[in-house]
């Protein structure tokens, strides 16, 4: 599995996939449940996805584990 995701690294210039485990008992049907994962145009920087963008603009400051 490693070797793949490797490939996919050096090759396709792609990572990984990332997957989120969501909590269960929030409710994603209000503006403020989907507030918490969106991503995008309109999105707080607070939410999930938000967080992930910066993320990866400060690379030396995050650790990756392959």
């Amino acid at each position: 599995m490693l070797e793949y995701f490797q490939s996919m690294e050096k090759y396709l210039s792609t990572g990984s996939p990332v997957y989120f485990v969501v909590e269960e008992g929030q409710n994603y049907m209000t503006l403020e449940g989907q507030n918490m994962v969106c991503g995008g145009s309109g999105c707080p920087d607070t939410s999930l996805l938000g967080q992930v963008y910066e993320a990866t603009r400060q690379p030396n400051k995050y650790e990756v584990f392959l």
